[in-house]
C-alpha cells in the first residue's frame, strides 16, 4: 500500500498537462446526456499559446470562473437563441441583472423614467442611486406620456416593467422602441412576468432586457438567478466587464439547475397557463370579487396590447375580495394544495396578500398611494390538478369548513 494519498493521485496525472479535474485521463466512449457541474474556480492551460487564445476569445474562453464557466456559456447560448439579435449574460440574481444596466446607463443629473408599477427592489435601488448621482426619478403610466416629457434623451433612461406586478398591466413595446429611436433615450425592460418565448417583439431594439430566472425559468422554487439581454455587442461588452469586475456571475450548480429547468419549460408553462384560464373562468362567476386582473381577461387598450404582443397571459392572477383581511389570511393558511409564499411562476401554486407580505408594515393610506389595494390577493398558478386549486379557492371565498 502507498504511504501517501497525494503522491498516488499525482502519479495518475503524471504529466505536465493533466489536472485533477481533467476528464482526458479516462477514455470516453459516449457523451453525457446531462451537463456536468464544473466546480473549478480556475482552469489550467496546456501551453502559453492556449492561454493567449483564451484571452483573445475572453467571452467564451474559460480561465477564471468569475468571468465565464462552462454552464453559463451553455445557458447564454440558449438565451441568445431565444432572443435573436441579443447577447445574453446570466447573473446570480434578477436584481443583479437589473442593477448592472442601471449603473451603466444612468447619468448624474439625468432622469430615470419608471413605469408606475415596478418591482419594489428596483425602485429602492433607483432611489438610492438617485440620491448619490443627483438624478430625478419620474413615474409614467403609459409610454405615450413620455413623448412630450423626454427633452434631453442623452440623459434619460426609461425603465419599463411589462407585464407589471401585481396588476398585470402591459405596455406598448413598439411605441417605446420608436421613442428611443426618436429621442436617443436609453431603455431597460423587465419582462420577468412574461416568461420566455411569449412576446412577439425584437428586444435587440432596446439597450437591455432583464428576466428573473427565479420565476418561470426555474419553475421549481429552488434557485435564484437572472439573465440580461444586451441589444448589441458594445452593450454586451460593457455589461460583461462590469460583471467581471464585481462578480455576480451565476454559480455552477445554479447553472446546472437552470439547464435542467429549460428542458421542461414549455410543458410546465403550457400547463400553468391552461390552469390559470380555468381558474379565471371559475372566479368570474364568484360573488365577492370586486376586480380580477390577468392579461387574457383585460379589455380596451390593455386587451389590444395583449393580443398584439403576447402568445399567452401567463399563470399569475390578482383579485380583490370583499372580505376582512384577517379572515382572508386565516383561510389562506388552511388551504390544502395552495401554499402561502412569495415568488411566482413555479410548478407549485402560491398565494399571497401583498399588503402583509412584500409590503408588510405599510398603512392602508401608504398602500393607496402606491396603487395597491389592501385586500388584493395574488395567485401564482402551478401544475396541480385545476380542480384541486378551484376547491381551495372556493373555500377561501365561501369559508366553508372541510
Amino acid at each position: 500500500m502507498r504511504d501517501s494519498v497525494t503522491s498516488a493521485i499525482n502519479d495518475v496525472h503524471c504529466n505536465t498537462v493533466s489536472t485533477y479535474g481533467d476528464p482526458r485521463i479516462h477514455r470516453n466512449y459516449g457523451n453525457p446526456l446531462v451537463p456536468a457541474i464544473h466546480l473549478s474556480a480556475a482552469y489550467s492551460f496546456d501551453s502559453p499559446e492556449a492561454l493567449v487564445e483564451c484571452h483573445e476569445d475572453k467571452y467564451r474562453g474559460v480561465r477564471y470562473a468569475r468571468d465565464v464557466s462552462a454552464g453559463t456559456l451553455q445557458l447564454e447560448a440558449y438565451f441568445a437563441a431565444m432572443f435573436p439579435g441579443c447577447h445574453a449574460l446570466v447573473f446570480d440574481s434578477g436584481m443583479s441583472a437589473m442593477a448592472a444596466p442601471l449603473d451603466l446607463l444612468a447619468r448624474p443629473g439625468g432622469t430615470v423614467y419608471v413605469s408606475t408599477e415596478t418591482y419594489r427592489k428596483t425602485h429602492a435601488y433607483l432611489n438610492r442611486q438617485a440620491a448619490l448621482l443627483g438624478m430625478e426619478i419620474a413615474r409614467f403610466h403609459e409610454v405615450k406620456e413620455l413623448e412630450e416629457r423626454i427633452v434631453d434623451g442623452a440623459k434619460a433612461v426609461v425603465v419599463l416593467e411589462s407585464p407589471t406586478n401585481p396588476h398585470l398591466l402591459v405596455h406598448d413595446y413598439e411605441a417605446l422602441a420608436v421613442l428611443k429611436e426618436r429621442t436617443g433615450c436609453a431603455v431597460i425592460a423587465d419582462i420577468s412576468l412574461a416568461g420566455l418565448c411569449n412576446i412577439r417583439f425584437d428586444f435587440s431594439r432596446y439597450d437591455y432586457t432583464t428576466l428573473s430566472c427565479t420565476k418561470y425559468i426555474s419553475g421549481h422554487n429552488d434557485l435564484i438567478g437572472g439573465v440580461l439581454l444586451a441589444g448589441n455587442e458594445d452593450l454586451h461588452r460593457r455589461a460583461w466587464e462590469l460583471r467581471s469586475e464585481r462578480g455576480g456571475i451565476m454559480d455552477p450548480h445554479t447553472a446546472y439547475l437552470m439547464l435542467r429547468s429549460l428542458r421542461t419549460y414549455d410543458m410546465r408553462v403550457e400547463r400553468q397557463a391552461a390552469n390559470a384560464l380555468k381558474i379565471i373562468e371559475h372566479l368570474e362567476k364568484k360573488p365577492g370579487i370586486t376586480s380580477l386582473c390577468h392579461p387574457a381577461c383585460s379589455f380596451g387598450v390593455q386587451a389590444r396590447l395583449f393580443h398584439r404582443y403576447y402568445r399567452h397571459g401567463g399563470s399569475m392572477i390578482s383579485f380583490v375580495v370583499e372580505m376582512d383581511r384577517n379572515v382572508v389570511l386565516s383561510r389562506l393558511a388552511q388551504m390544502h394544495s395552495i401554499k402561502m409564499a412569495p415568488s411566482f411562476g413555479a410548478v407549485d401554486t402560491l398565494v399571497e396578500v401583498p399588503a402583509v407580505m412584500s409590503h408588510y408594515g405599510k398603512s392602508d393610506r401608504e398602500l393607496q398611494e402606491i396603487g395597491l389595494e389592501p385586500d388584493l390577493v395574488r395567485l401564482s398558478v402551478g401544475c396541480e390538478p385545476a380542480d384541486d386549486l378551484i376547491h381551495d379557492l372556493d373555500y377561501l371565498l365561501a369559508g366553508e369548513r372541510r
